[in-house]
């Protein structure tokens, strides 16, 4: 799927939140929902996303 298909179903009211994220350092998914027009008005600059995400294990312990 490319972002023309995003972008379509986000116009025709197919898609309202999109979810995006990354693996933690454990390989388990972190990430949070944006709502599909803030998607697709930010996708140019990207998304803000906490760096501890990379540092936490499974119990978000923050490793040393």
């Amino acid at each position: 799927m490319d972002l023309a298909e995003v972008q379509h179903l986000v116009e025709s009211g197919k898609v309202e939140y999109i979810k995006i994220g990354s693996p933690d350092i454990e390989g388990v998914y972190r990430g949070k929902r944006v709502a599909a027009k803030h998607f697709l008005n930010s996708i140019e600059d990207g998304f803000a996303q906490c760096d501890v995400l990379f540092g936490w294990d499974i119990a978000e312990s923050v490793l040393p």
